[in-house]
């Protein structure tokens, strides 16, 4: 279900905002988010390992 959300939320406010701001605008704010939010939990899965090696070791 969360997967579902996750995927088809975002598709379709892209879907509305292409008729509102042109494909192009919607596009580059869409794969802006995506690398924005990739980052994110990039650097949080980071941080989460550091963590638990502090813990441990």
């Amino acid at each position: 279900m969360i997967s579902y959300l996750a995927f088809s939320i975002p598709a379709v406010v892209a879907g509305i905002a292409t008729t509102n701001m042109g494909l192009h605008e919607t596009s580059v704010v869409y794969s802006t988010a995506v690398m924005t939010l990739s980052t994110r939990a990039l650097v949080a899965q980071r941080l989460r390992r550091g963590r638990v090696r502090i813990a441990s070791g």
